[in-house]
């Protein structure tokens, strides 16, 4: 206990030092139209974090320090890194102009409006984790995740053998790319989460609950039939491995997310044995992201770019990836371009667009981001871009913009305590699994998470617990 207080408060007096010295930098060296109060956004949050950390995170006793570092690093990134990259672009401008990428550049009072609404954001989302915590606690929902005692992996096995056995010969039949390593070049970054085809949508389904199911089955055999601890472990992260390479096509977020829930089980496993491999993880990590991101912008990059200039680009992607002010400026214009397109309809197309089988039914074309593309790239054809969730809040809601990302912070809270009441580990993985993009919604787009909700975490979720419930008596 102490050794994690002593870790705790080192994260909590690190990301106050870091805020404070990104708002000094900001208000000093910011030579850029528009981003004059930039740095009241890592100050807003060096304030509003240094109140949570004292009198929330150091006193409470939530014992999911997994969901706590997740989400405070979330709003580290978001608030803290992306303003200081922001400032890089104007010295080392490998992506793009020195205010972005895609599409226009929004007048300054516009972008200030979108700096204070993501100072709102901040103050909203650390009261929501703060009365989660106290909630859960009072509640007695605080159980440890780390604490392996019965919890058991498939308890009944023959509904998923029957289901694994079904996806696998429906994907061989309709899409028998999907489950080779081929994928890995044929499949767009936001596939998993932004279908909106049924017949894909489908494919996705089954094809993320059979990789789970095997990963987790696969996992468990290995514990129990082999003798060697280092082995185990060693067999145990080749296949969670093989399970992301044919699962995260072009997505970063795929890889990392799938990492840590995937060391999450080791750990239930082995303990305490599995950090000996963390270093290794890390390495691991760092080496697939940088490779996605030079496989995927080879057209920013030529052959002979160096490390430095792909670091360069990468936080020079900041804004894109972590939901910066510019996007969230761009999506207040793209609303005031198409306030009246934009309604109920919409709202509704955008919440069951992605549902596989009923996707079809509803209207594509009236889609939040599809009208942020047009507003970038002056096309419909180009449907590459995705709104941010703060400015997705302000174009259905736009007097109180933050409503989403209230609903977000608190859902998180509201799967880990499903995660740590269940005593089935395919449960807790998956919960798991889902905390890491929910956690990470704040800096992704409501149609990325939502998306992830409906085809992987409830068709998930609905498999293993009928699984779970369903018991076929041997004669």
């Amino acid at each position: 206990m102490n050794n994690q207080l002593t870790l705790d408060k080192f994260i909590v007096i690190t990301f106050q030092c870091v805020s404070l010295l990104v708002s000094l930098i900001c208000g000093y060296y910011n030579l850029l139209d528009g981003y004059d109060w930039l740095w009241c956004l890592p100050l807003t949050y060096f304030i509003i974090f240094t109140i949570f950390g004292y009198a929330v995170w150091l006193k409470d006793t939530y014992t999911n320090r997994l969901l706590l570092y997740l989400v405070n690093i979330a709003c580290f990134l978001k608030y803290v890194i992306t303003p200081l990259s922001m400032m890089s672009q104007e010295y080392f401008s490998v992506w793009g102009s020195s205010y972005g990428m895609w599409g226009p550049t929004p007048v300054p009072s516009v972008m200030t409006k979108a700096i204070f609404m993501e100072c709102g954001e901040v103050f909203f989302v650390y009261i929501t984790y703060a009365f989660c915590m106290k909630k859960e606690r009072r509640k007695q929902f605080n159980g440890a995740l780390q604490n392996a005692q019965g919890i058991q992996l498939f308890q009944n096995r023959v509904i998923i053998y029957l289901f694994c056995a079904v996806s696998f010969v429906y994907i061989l039949m309709v899409s028998p790319d999907t489950l080779s390593l081929k994928s890995l070049i044929s499949v767009s970054e936001m596939s998993s989460s932004s279908e909106t085809s049924s017949h894909p949508g489908i494919t996705i389904v089954f094809k993320q609950i059979l990789l789970i199911s095997l990963m987790l089955l696969m996992m468990n055999w290995i514990y129990k039939r082999i003798k060697n601890e280092t082995a185990k472990i060693s067999i145990s992260y080749i296949i969670l491995a093989l399970y992301i390479s044919l699962n995260m096509s072009y997505s970063r977020w795929d890889l990392l997310f799938a990492l840590i829930a995937g060391s999450y089980v080791l750990y239930v496993y082995y303990g305490k044995a599995v950090l000996k491999y963390s270093m290794a993880l890390g390495c691991i990590a760092v080496v697939g992201v940088f490779a996605i991101s030079r496989v995927k912008f080879r057209y920013a990059l030529d052959a002979s770019s160096t490390t430095k200039a792909l670091i360069s680009m990468l936080f020079g992607q900041m804004q894109d990836y972590f939901s910066g002010p510019r996007l969230v400026a761009q999506s207040i214009e793209a609303r005031r371009m198409f306030k009246n397109e934009i309604g109920m309809g919409t709202i509704i197309n955008d919440l069951f667009g992605n549902v596989p089988l009923i996707s079809e039914l509803f209207d594509q074309k009236n889609r939040i981001n599809r009208y942020f593309c047009y507003y970038n790239f002056n096309r419909w054809d180009n449907t590459t871009l995705l709104m941010p969730l703060l400015g997705e809040g302000y174009c259905y809601l736009p007097f109180f913009p933050w409503f989403l990302s209230i609903f977000y912070s608190a859902l998180v809270f509201k799967i880990d305590r499903m995660a740590k009441q269940s005593k089935c580990l395919e449960m807790r993985y998956l919960c798991i699994l889902e905390e890491c993009w929910l956690a990470f919604a704040l800096c992704l787009n409501s149609q990325t998470s939502w998306g992830h909700i409906i085809q992987v975490f409830i068709m998930t979720w609905v498999v293993f617990w009928i699984n779970s419930k369903v018991t076929i008596k041997r004669h």
